[in-house]
């Protein structure tokens, strides 16, 4: 996850009904970063930072829905050429 910061095993933790690595990323003994990494999708669904050992940012992911991708927008439109 980082070639740069220690990174601390927590746990597992459910983001959602998806469960999650919860990971600490630190600099020595400074926190950096808070992450909970899905098992399923291998990303992020939520992130903490923190500067000065204050909560500074926060992501997360929500209302995650699986559902089938409709294939219309991903036609090639008529007349389409590639060009090199």
């Amino acid at each position: 996850m980082s070639k740069v910061y220690k990174v601390i095993e927590k746990g597992e933790e459910k983001i959602g009904e998806l469960k999650c690595n919860k990971k600490e990323l630190r600099d020595e003994n400074i926190l950096i970063q808070i992450a909970w990494i899905s098992e399923r999708y291998k990303i992020p669904l939520k992130l903490l930072n923190y500067i000065q050992n204050k909560e500074h940012t926060k992501f997360e992911i929500k209302n995650i829905k699986e559902e089938a991708v409709k294939e219309e927008p991903l036609r090639i439109p008529p007349g389409y050429k590639k060009e090199n």
